[in-house]
């Protein structure tokens, strides 16, 4: 995609200080993945291009192309498709996430393509149905936090009994 194509966050800057911006930036990403052809989609690899040259990208993939790809960003030490690759992952969902849903092995996205259940995984963020990385983050968190706190716990009523 050419740098026109791109929001004007991207060449200005990475991280939008309005979060009204992360979701209209959303919205962009998802429009762009719409216009993508499912047979660009693949599964289990980041990027393969044929022996006739045709290209074929997982999610992470496709965003780095809509991204500009190797294009220089203004930092001098990335690439734009970087900035857009690092923005989904720090904003919305981590490789960990977005592989098992992309690959068609997570039952909440039963959808036929690697783009259909994207498209439908990022509308679900997008909606509030799916946890943002940092909501993730917080959830795991609180989550070994009362397991830590339970443990203790345990341990000190065996220690007075």
């Amino acid at each position: 995609m050419t740098t026109s194509n791109r929001p004007s966050w991207m060449v200005d800057h990475f991280a939008p200080a309005d979060p009204t911006d992360d979701l209209r930036c959303l919205d962009w990403l998802i429009a762009q993945l719409e216009l993508t052809d499912p047979d660009s989609w693949q599964t289990e690899v980041v990027r393969r291009t044929s022996a006739t040259g045709v290209e074929t990208n997982c999610f992470f993939g496709h965003v780095y192309n809509i991204g500009g790809g190797d294009t220089p960003a203004p930092d001098g030490r990335n690439s734009t498709g970087s900035w857009l690759w690092n923005w989904v992952e720090e904003r919305w969902a981590t490789t960990f996430r977005v592989y098992p849903i992309n690959d068609g092995r997570d039952p909440s996205y039963p959808q036929a393509t690697a783009k259909d259940r994207m498209i439908a995984f990022l509308r679900a963020l997008r909606a509030g149905e799916e946890l943002s990385t940092a909501e993730s983050m917080e959830a795991d968190y609180q989550y070994f936090l009362a397991q830590e706190n339970e443990s203790a716990a345990n341990s000190s009523s065996a220690g007075s009994a």
